[in-house]
C-alpha cells in the first residue's frame, strides 16, 4: 500500500512549530494547537499523512467498495457506511446511531450513484498489532489504516498503525505484514 506523506523542510517545519507553539500560548485556537502538533512531528523527521487525501486517492472498486479502511486500533472490526451522495464514514464497532469523535467522516469522498441502494454498510476485521509494535498505552487516539482485500470477515495483510494529531492528520507509528496464522486467528474474531 502506498500512501502520500506530508512534506516540509526540517528548518521550515521547526520555524513553523515555534511560531504555532508561541501562538497557542496566547490564543486558544484549536487550529494553532493542531498545526503545532503536526509541525512538531515533521520537524522530528516523523511521517504524517492526511487520511482524507489517502482514502480519496485510493478510491473505490467497481462495486463501490473502498480500497482502504481505518479503525480505532483497539476495535475488532470497522464498519464503512458509504452513502449514495458520496459521503463515507468509518466507525469502530456497532455504533450506527450517532457519530463519535473517534469515527472518521469524509463528506463527498467518493463518486455518487443514482440507482441501487441508498447506502452501503460494509464490515471488515481490524488487523491486530504485533506485540513488538503495540504501544504500551493504546489509547483511542491510535488507529489502523489498511488496504481491504474484500469487505468480508477475511482480514487484510499490510496495515499501518497511526496516531491521530488532528481530525484528518495522523502520525505514522508503524507498518507491518501479517502472517497467515495471524490472518486466520483474526478471521475468527468476527462473526459474519
Amino acid at each position: 500500500m502506498e500512501i502520500e506523506l506530508l512534506q516540509e523542510e526540517k528548518e521550515l517545519a521547526t520555524a513553523k512549530y515555534k511560531e504555532y507553539l508561541q501562538a497557542s500560548k496566547t490564543c486558544r485556537d484549536k487550529t494553532y494547537d493542531g498545526l503545532k502538533k503536526v509541525y512538531n512531528q515533521i520537524r522530528k523527521g516523523r511521517s504524517v499523512i492526511d487520511i482524507t487525501d489517502a482514502i480519496r486517492k485510493a478510491g473505490v472498486r467497481d462495486n463501490f467498495h473502498p480500497y482502504l479502511a481505518i479503525a480505532r486500533a483497539n476495535s475488532k472490526e470497522v464498519r464503512c457506511i458509504y452513502d449514495r451522495n458520496g459521503d463515507v464514514q468509518f466507525r469502530s464497532g456497532d455504533n450506527l446511531w450517532r457519530r463519535r469523535r473517534s469515527d472518521i467522516f469524509i463528506p463527498k469522498c467518493f463518486k455518487s450513484w443514482q440507482t441501487g441502494p441508498w447506502q452501503l454498510d460494509l464490515k471488515a476485521p481490524t488487523p491486530i498489532i504485533p506485540p513488538r509494535l503495540r504501544p504500551s498505552n493504546l489509547t483511542e487516539d491510535y488507529y489502523i489504516l489498511w488496504e481491504v482485500d474484500s469487505w468480508t470477515p477475511m482480514p487484510s495483510k499490510d496495515p499501518y498503525l497511526l496516531k491521530r494529531l488532528t481530525d484528518n492528520l495522523f502520525l505514522v507509528c508503524a507498518a507491518w505484514d501479517l502472517t497467515e496464522i495471524e490472518l486466520k486467528v483474526m478471521a475468527e474474531r468476527i462473526k459474519p
